[in-house]
């Protein structure tokens, strides 16, 4: 496992070192898509987040977000919705004091209510996981029920 790599083609090598046999099953590539990356439509090369009614754009936090943002809305029942080409997803965001309930549909139905209230801030936390969907075009729609914020930090999805 491993993460932080640049946006560009690389390389991985497995080599046998001993023991009888040396098996590969599979390997999964997750890529990750940050809160603000343009949202232009191309789905079909990565994903899109559209954000409903009064999210705004925060840059420059320093509390650890994934390139340094979020989007963030205060707003009951504002919504993003995650829309990607692939298998599974994860909905990145921090847990903090200030946060509440968020209800999560999967290519529109109902999946439950996650929590992202912590005592004290942790960001980049994986607080909503989906996998085995169809191949093809899915979506996440992530709904604030309470709390003074949700943030979205970014999906990761194969």
């Amino acid at each position: 496992s491993s993460i932080g790599f640049s946006n560009s083609s690389h390389t991985f090598k497995l080599v046998k070192r001993g023991g009888t046999y040396m098996l590969v099953d599979v390997f999964a590539v997750y890529l990750r898509i940050n809160d603000a990356t343009d949202t232009s439509g191309r789905i079909e090369y990565n994903g899109k987040i559209e954000y409903t009614d009064t999210w705004s754009y925060g840059s420059g936090r320093g509390y650890g977000d994934y390139q340094d943002d979020v989007n963030s809305t205060r707003t009951n029942k504002d919504s993003a919705t995650f829309t990607f080409v692939g298998t599974a997803a994860s909905y990145i965001a921090e847990k903090n004091s200030d946060e509440g309930d968020i209800d999560v549909y999967v290519n529109g139905t109902y999946k439950g209510t996650v929590n992202a209230y912590n005592a004290t801030r942790l960001p980049q936390q994986v607080l909503y996981s989906v996998s085995g969907l169809a191949y093809g075009v899915n979506t996440i729609k992530l709904v604030k029920k309470c709390g003074t914020y949700m943030l979205v930090d970014g999906f990761d999805y194969r």
